[in-house]
């Protein structure tokens, strides 16, 4: 991490102060401060403030190249869950990639064309407790919401995986529509202001909070009472209960405290919202 142009400059005049020939040449005391005997205008001091300015900027652009580096590395790193991960955000519809490499030819397209191509707008990739296979999570963006990819796509991107996909490695691809949320609250609201204004930032918030989950993330229900205390108006918010169930399945699950969804992402269902005024005050 690069040092500031105070650290630096006090280095520097630190050894210049500890010299006994400088010391004779200047007639201070060795180890005496350089603050205390050089004024801040003073041709010495103005020297050392010009280098260390320049060491400052030199240090930064170390630390910037190292992080470059460093975030390449782990980009291009083969073999592990993120390198699958970021492959798979890589496909491109209706592209193939370079005989015998891991890469599409993009020359002579535009930047919007190739974000166009590029559907899988969010992916996530994990590997199996017994490592038997590895799991890649997939979804695109319909109006701004993520949403499940067409059955054909998938095919596509299924096809793309195993192009580059390691020898003995099993893919198991999940493309389907959102896990459904449902849950009930009673949430103690300040009397001074209505009901259904408090109401109407809580179901906003609660599906804000549901739909920009981390793709993949962990859903806790501490989290989500934490996002709605914060509301103007809410005085309390607690969750009687949160349920919830992926696609392929007819019966919803409880939420003990935590839950990844099946498919990578919630959508909510049915959100019951019980508004109890809080007179005790």
């Amino acid at each position: 991490m690069a040092r500031t142009v105070t650290e630096i400059k006090e280095s520097m005049t630190t050894q210049f102060m500890a010299s006994t020939t400088l010391a004779g040449w200047y007639g201070f005391v060795v180890g005496a401060s350089f603050e205390d005997t050089f004024s801040k205008v003073s041709l010495e001091s103005i020297i050392f403030y010009i280098i260390a300015v320049a060491h400052f900027s030199l240090e930064t652009l170390f630390d910037a190249l190292k992080t470059y580096i460093n975030a390449l590395l782990a980009a291009l790193k083969p073999h592990t869950a993120r390198w699958y991960r970021d492959m798979t955000l890589g496909f491109m519809l209706d592209m193939t990639l370079v005989q015998d490499e891991d890469y599409y030819d993009t020359s002579g397209m535009s930047d919007s064309e190739i974000t166009a191509a590029k559907v899988v707008k969010y992916a996530a990739a994990k590997e199996a407790t017994d490592s038997s296979f590895l799991t890649i999570k997939i979804a695109g963006e319909t109006n701004g919401v993520r949403s499940k990819l067409s059955d054909e796509v998938a095919i596509q991107i299924a096809a793309y995986i195993d192009e580059f996909r390691d020898m003995g490695v099993k893919i198991n691809l999940v493309n389907q529509d959102a896990d459904i949320f449902n849950c009930e609250l009673d949430v103690y609201f300040d009397p001074i202001l209505l009901p259904d204004t408090v109401k109407e930032s809580v179901t906003t918030a609660l599906t804000s909070y549901i739909q920009n989950l981390t793709f993949n993330g962990e859903y806790t229900n501490q989290s989500l009472v934490d996002a709605l205390q914060k509301l103007d108006g809410v005085r309390i918010a607690e969750l009687k209960w949160a349920k919830s169930r992926d696609v392929n399945s007819t019966v919803f699950d409880l939420i003990n405290a935590k839950k990844t969804p099946i498919s990578g992402y919630f959508t909510p269902g049915t959100i019951t919202i019980n508004m109890i005024a809080d007179v005790s005050v």
